[in-house]
């Protein structure tokens, strides 16, 4: 389904209307509850993230949640982006610059993947199946697996390099994995995909 402009138009409209006391306090709970409303009213299937920007004070990332058939969709939004001083706008989420660290609330478990390793395989199109392995992999939930993954290799390579070059990924015990497997530290994995 192809988003209307119109919808854009007021969308953007909208944010230019309240990007200062956006700017000037990215935690107002209204806003953001502002901000979440608008973005669903764009399509409810994409999301949106903001933090410190690269070029620009602040980014906002209109996400097309790891789906590639909404990629277009979310370039399309970004395209139509005002040029406002402190807000650069990206049509997936940026890479992270972050301790290999996160906690998942909503399960009260935190992962330190400070130690973890990987393997990357080549697939096909230019694509690779990537392995998250870890000692303590088994005490994260399997259910919880693939969120892991996914929170991570965004955070290392970006949603859209996610998107576009990776096939497969998995959580992995490295009891589990084959001695003669190359491992990496996560650190060496963007430059071994990019």
């Amino acid at each position: 389904m192809q988003i209307s402009t119109d919808k854009i138009k007021h969308f953007w409209s909208w944010f230019a209307s309240i990007e200062a006391d956006l700017a000037a306090n990215v935690e107002n709970e209204s806003l953001l509850k502002e901000l979440d409303e608008q973005v669903y009213s764009l399509d409810l299937e994409i999301s949106w993230e903001l933090g410190p920007g690269r070029d620009k004070e602040w980014f906002l990332a209109i996400s097309p949640n790891l789906r590639k058939d909404l990629l277009e969709e979310t370039e399309l939004i970004v395209s139509m982006a005002p040029d406002i001083a402190k807000w650069e706008f990206l049509s997936a989420t940026p890479v992270k610059d972050w301790n290999y660290k996160f906690e998942l609330p909503e399960d009260r478990i935190e992962i330190d993947m400070l130690n973890w390793k990987c393997i990357v395989i080549p697939a096909y199109d230019s694509k690779y199946d990537v392995f998250l392995i870890s000692d303590d992999s088994a005490l994260i939930p399997t259910h919880l697996g693939q969120t892991v993954c996914e929170i991570a290799l965004k955070s290392i390579l970006g949603e859209r390099v996610l998107i576009e070059k990776i096939n497969n990924y998995k959580l992995q015990n490295r009891s589990d994995i084959n001695k003669d497997q190359q491992l990496l530290d996560l650190n060496e994995l963007k430059s071994k995909i990019i």
